[in-house]
């Protein structure tokens, strides 16, 4: 099924694995049952991700969510207050609840990220060929005969995609050693597995995208933009790495108490 313009609580409600789950099954049936028990702590990369979607992909909602974090109170002599300090700590506590605050250096790269991303004509292309965000979608693998879901970040009628915030995407090499570089890269983070993923879920759904396209945006340095479309031997890569990770979720079971033992170890 397809669920247009969902929110991420009605995201998580739906039955189904998704990419996140599946990407620690893929090294192994242990590996994915860690992953799964292992307690996760939001963290500022984490949230800062979340802040750079939501201004490129829904910036009415940006708008609504977030805000610059207001001048804090200072001395005497114009230099800010401690962090530590009661005044500020009560000057914080009394700011307005209603946004998420985002302090001067945040703000500044997620104006240059933005700028960058404006100015990538490729990116451009891409989003306007997908006027759908936050897309969801649910479907049962046919191999498996698992439930399945997946939450597109942006979907048109014949591509479809993902963004992604990161450190390291090289993109200033020649063209061919750039495609390489991110190839291997989506590899390694196992992202192919989620790409792919989205892709055969989309055909799933009877959605008759011909490509998969992702833009990723850095977050230090120049904050570059770059695109690629998956090619169709990075997508058989992909659909090769979901499948056993699909596999080794079935037999997860098997591992349960192993992985209890090495708990308790």
């Amino acid at each position: 099924m397809i669920y247009k313009n969902i929110t991420r609580e009605e995201y998580v409600a739906l039955e189904g694995i998704n990419a996140s789950s599946l990407k620690g099954y893929f090294e192994s049936s242990l590996n994915g049952n860690y992953e799964k028990n292992k307690k996760w702590a939001t963290s500022k990369a984490m949230e800062f991700g979340t802040a750079c979607h939501s201004l490129i992909l829904e910036p009415v909602e940006f708008i609504k969510l977030y805000d610059k974090m207001p001048s804090a109170p200072t001395k005497d002599d114009g230099t800010p207050v401690s962090k530590l300090t009661k005044i500020y700590k009560e000057w914080k506590a009394n700011l307005p609840t209603d946004k998420i605050y985002l302090d001067d250096a945040e703000w500044s790269l997620l104006t240059t990220i933005q700028n960058n991303l404006d100015e990538n004509e490729n990116a451009q292309k891409i989003l306007k060929a997908c006027p759908n965000r936050e897309t969801a979608i649910t479907w049962i693998d046919e191999r498996t005969g698992l439930a399945c879901k997946a939450l597109m970040d942006f979907l048109g009628d014949k591509i479809g995609g993902d963004l992604k915030t990161t450190r390291d995407i090289p993109v200033r090499d020649s063209i061919e050693a750039t495609a390489t570089s991110l190839k291997w890269e989506m590899i390694k983070n196992r992202n192919v597995l989620q790409f792919a993923f989205y892709f055969d879920g989309c055909l799933q759904n009877d959605i008759d995208i011909e490509k998969f396209a992702v833009i990723f945006a850095r977050n230090n340095g120049n904050c570059d933009t770059a695109t690629a479309f998956l090619s169709d031997d990075t997508l058989q890569i992909g659909r090769d790495m979901y499948n056993v990770a699909l596999d080794n979720w079935i037999n997860r079971e098997e591992n349960t108490s192993a992985f209890v033992e090495l708990l308790e170890i």
